[in-house]
Parts: C-alpha cells; structure tokens; sequence
C-alpha cells in the first residue's frame, strides 16, 4: 500500500513523489505478472491429457499426434514455448485457440468486456445502496432498523452464489413467476444495451453478494466518524443531522469504502466466473469454462493473465485514489 512515507510529506515536492511512488509499484506489478505468467505457463502445461489427441480424436494414428505436436510447436523445449509466448503477448498476440483455431484475443476481447460490464452495473447499484444502508445503519445504531439489516445481510452473505442464481431462476424465470429469461442468450456482436432483461438476474446476483461487506464497512466506518469530536463539536452548533451525516461523517468513512470497493470489484470478478456459467452469459467466466473442457490451452493461459492483469490493476488504482482521498494527503497537498 502506498504510504504518505513514499511520497513525501512536502508541498513542493510531494506531486513528484506520488509519480514516483506510483511507477515503482506499477513497475513491481508488471514483475509479479511476469511471475504469474511463468507460473500460469508450467501450471497449464501440466494439465494431464494431450492437447493434439483432445483435438484429434481417440483414433488419432502416432504420425497424426506427431504432426500435431509440431503444428502446436509442443514438440519443442518449454523455456523455448515459454518466451515465444512471452514474445507474442508483447505484441498482443495471445495465441491461436485449440478448439476455434481463431485467435485467442478475438475471443477475449467481447468475453472481458461483457463481464467488467456486468461487473461495472452491480457495482453501480450496489455501492450506493450499500452507503445509504450503511450511514442509516450507523445513524440509528442498535435500533431495530440496525438489527433487521444486520439479520438480512447476515443471511445474503451466507448463502452461496450459484444458490441465489439458482434461487432467482425458480422465481422468476421457471417456477412462481415468469417473467424474466432463465438464461442470457446474447448473440455474438449484439449490444448489451437490448439485452437489459438478460442482464438483470446476473447483476441481481453480484450486488446482493457485494452488499453486506460494504453495508457493514460503510457502517463501522460511519460509526468511527460519528463518534469523532469535530461531529460533537458540529451537534452542538446545532447543524442538522443529515448535514452532519452526509457532509462531515461521511467523506471521513471514504477511505475504507475505497479499499472495500476495490476488493469488492475482483471478488465479483472472480465470482462471475459461476454465475456466468449459471445464466450462460457470454462473459470471461464462460469461457474459461468451455476452454477447460477442451483443454485449449492457449485461451486459458489468456483468460488467466487477462484475470491476473486486471486484479493488478484494480488495487494499484484503488492504492492511488485511497492516497489522494486520504485527509491527510490533501493536508500536505497531494
């Protein structure tokens, strides 16, 4: 985590600093995505099972899966495999696809963006209701308001993902009422924006998995803030309440909120991956699956390090925004 430490405590040089202290971590990223990949590589490679007889067939003949294994280039070292894939990723070269035989990158490119997209929508519904619940929660702490809320959230965060997906399917789309799709038929090439109904299951999903780690966050913070002295001070002017709640507690509760979105967003990330495979929605998460079952190599190497560099980059940006949001940065001029 980037420290006011690292970046100077100085008007003058403090800006210069935080580029610094910015680059040396984005610079210390890029080191352990390298490691990842070399990780990711062996790992994949020690898959049981031969990718040119899964492509080939149970009656492939030996000169058939000898001409296949130079096709793929496998016939040739790993540390060689390795950096020619290493080499090809520079360019934006992730492979040709084993099961397709396109290009790897044309299948992530719409795969990566329907998932930030959906993603993205829950977080959009989800955090703001989280803040609102969150400083009401705080506000009328140890009412029955605070206790309903804690008992409901403490339910959602219990049961399972694929249980609410499953759950919300039998309401809404077989069982009681049907009235939404029961999976997301989106065809390839089609704008998410005239598939809203396909989208709201999956969204439902992630949001209420998001909410009880950023309701109760949001409220812990509040209640830090609401007990500081500068709110006393400001109860005792005679401000309102809710200027007091929204104007002062709350942009002091803003930096937790910032780490706990961060979080938040990768572990919706990586839950997607379920529900994805649940709604049959054309995101990152059903394509790692279908590239399993074919073992194609090559697309889960790049859905792994697509993962990997986007986690990587959640948390540098959320070090950055948690820096500048932090009071004491903005004190020192950051």
């Amino acid at each position: 985590m980037l420290t006011l430490k690292d970046c100077g405590t100085g008007r003058r040089d403090g800006k210069p600093r935080l580029a610094t202290a910015v680059l040396r971590r984005a610079g210390a990223s890029v080191m352990v995505l390298v490691a990842v990949s070399l990780l990711l590589f062996l790992s994949v490679n020690a898959m049981p099972g031969d990718p040119a007889r899964i492509l080939l067939g149970e009656l492939a003949t030996p000169q058939m899966i000898a001409h296949m294994h130079h096709t793929l280039g496998l016939d040739q070292p790993w540390p060689l495999r390795y950096l020619r894939w290493v080499l090809h990723l520079i360019s934006g070269d992730f492979g040709t696809s084993y099961a397709t035989r396109g290009a790897v990158s044309a299948l992530l490119g719409p795969a990566v963006c329907n998932s930030l997209v959906l993603v993205a929508i829950a977080i959009v519904i989800a955090l703001p209701l989280s803040v609102l619940l969150g400083a009401l929660t705080a506000t009328f702490r140890d009412s029955w308001l605070d206790h309903c809320a804690d008992y409901v959230l403490l339910i959602l965060s219990a049961i399972p993902d694929f249980a609410k997906s499953t759950l919300l399917v039998l309401l809404f789309a077989t069982a009681v009422w049907q009235v939404l799709p029961a999976v997301a038929i989106i065809p390839a090439g089609d704008s998410l924006l005239d598939h809203g109904r396909e989208l709201i299951m999956p969204v439902a999903v992630l949001a209420l998995s998001a909410m009880p780690y950023l309701t109760r966050l949001v409220r812990a913070s509040m209640i830090d803030a609401l007990e500081a002295e500068y709110v006393q001070m400001s109860r005792l002017k005679g401000l309102r309440e809710s200027r007091i709640l929204f104007v002062h507690a709350l942009p002091n509760a803003i930096v937790p909120l910032i780490q706990g979105t961060s979080l938040c967003f990768a572990l919706m990330l990586g839950g997607a991956v379920m529900i994805e495979f649940v709604f049959r929605y054309p995101g990152i998460g059903a394509l790692l699956n279908d590239a399993v079952s074919n073992r194609d190599m090559p697309t889960i190497q790049g859905v792994i390090l697509v993962f990997s560099s986007i986690y990587m980059i959640n948390n540098l940006l959320a070090e950055l925004l948690v820096l500048l949001a932090s009071p004491e940065s903005r004190s020192h001029g950051l």
